[in-house]
């Protein structure tokens, strides 16, 4: 508790404005509660209608700039205690951590908060991360309460649109696990499209048809984004400019800065855009293959388990995405200190998650304008944090993996007996 304060303090008062995404939000807020504009009608937003409290709650309470940035910021201080007592709720109950990894997991999370100074509190995605450990705390949780992992599902797709693609890994797990009737129960599949999905999808309708006819035109201008300078898909583009000085540049459009299309070819850009989520096909496919080979239950996986095949899910998006934007790094703090809990070798945990969080912050707070000119000595800094992220990404989904498959031996263990 004591490195949270200490490190949220110096977070809070020690760093000024550098890149934030405050001043969108402080025009969006005056324009919809002063000014009267409705939001995708008359101004242009580009997150689902549940961003629009997070964003205009601050402005009750102070129009000007420097007012709204002090309570917007306070907002998102309040996100963060509330991620950071969720993860001790889910070391205690869910993971029965001893008091020595469960107060080095919480000094983790801590400092990783030192890794985004100038992201934590300026955007919302903090708020995405108390939503994500939400819906896998209340899902491994063995009463009534698991209903509300799709409620914090249902919220974080109203906020951004990401958790909708996790959808399909929850359809497998409820798929597998065991009820009274028959298992596998196929049935069971279709409670995240009952609980997500359809309300999802009945909201944006219902608010595009009554409130603004403007809302899908708004969030449908992410499917035409170009290749972010910090994804890995930039990688490749980022090599060609710095050895071979090819003619590129990049362009800030939709809160981010992208290649200018002329250096992007087509087929590439279009790879880029559907790659990832034909990996996605597979990874489903493959692991509802997994499931029925290797005789799994639900609920005989580890809570642990299932939080690595969650932390997988963030981490192929993650990867795979043409846009990899810096803060998407803090979606992974609860995850990896949950990592660090469980681990056997954590020092591998502990260099591995600093090195990947230590990079982004040399790539955003110290080096973010060099990026975007292809400094030669930043560059580098980006596609090492990158391509560690993509080995993270592998060994995090060999340990799910593995997981499952060891629950075959507990089975036929069982059977044998």
């Amino acid at each position: 508790m004591a490195t949270f304060a200490a490190t949220r303090a110096y977070v809070f008062f020690g760093f000024g404005q550098f890149v934030t995404d405050v001043p969108i939000f402080h025009g969006a807020a005056m324009m919809g509660l002063r000014d009267g504009f409705s939001a995708y009608c008359d101004f242009w937003f580009p997150y689902p209608p549940l961003s629009l409290p997070l964003i205009y709650v601050p402005a009750l309470f102070a129009q000007s700039y420097d007012g709204y940035r002090l309570a917007f910021r306070l907002e998102m201080l309040a996100f963060d205690v509330i991620t950071f007592f969720l993860l001790f709720r889910f070391l205690k109950d869910r993971l029965n951590a001893s008091r020595w990894n469960c107060a080095m997991a919480l000094s983790l999370y801590s400092l990783f908060g030192l890794s985004a100074p100038h992201l934590v509190f300026e955007r919302i995605d903090i708020v995405m991360s108390m939503l994500f450990l939400g819906a896998v705390y209340f899902f491994t949780a063995k009463n009534w309460t698991r209903w509300l992992c799709y409620a914090f599902l249902l919220a974080g797709a109203m906020v951004k649109l990401l958790p909708l693609f996790f959808l399909p890994l929850f359809a497998i797990l409820e798929w597998h696990r065991a009820d009274e009737e028959a298992w596998p129960n196929a049935g069971r599949a279709w409670i995240p499209v009952l609980r997500v999905a359809i309300p999802f999808a009945a909201i944006l309708l219902g608010y595009n048809v009554f409130i603004c006819d403007e809302l899908l035109s708004h969030l449908s201008q992410h499917g035409v984004r170009g290749i972010q300078i910090e994804s890995n898909w930039a990688i490749p583009l980022i090599i060609d400019k710095i050895f071979n000085g090819s003619p590129t540049d990049v362009d800030y459009s939709y809160g981010a800065f992208h290649i200018l299309a002329p250096a992007v070819p087509k087929p590439y850009l279009w790879l880029s855009k559907n790659l990832g989520f034909g990996l996605l096909a597979v990874y489903f496919i493959a692991l509802l293959r997994m499931f029925r080979r290797n005789f799994v239950q639900t609920e005989r996986l580890r809570p642990y388990t299932v939080t690595m095949l969650f932390y997988g899910m963030i981490l192929i998006l993650m990867c795979t995405q043409r846009v990899l934007s810096p803060q998407y790094f803090i979606w992974m703090w609860p995850f990896a200190a949950i990592q660090f809990a469980v681990a056997v070798d954590k020092r591998a945990v502990l260099l591995g998650s600093a090195a990947i969080f230590g990079m982004t912050y040399l790539v955003f707070d110290v080096g973010f304008f060099k990026i975007i000119r292809f400094d030669p000595y930043f560059s580098p800094i980006l596609i090492a944090r990158n391509l560690l992220l993509i080995l993270w990404t592998a060994d995090t989904l060999r340990r799910g993996v593995r997981a499952i498959r060891e629950n075959r031996r507990a089975v036929l263990a069982e059977v044998v007996s």
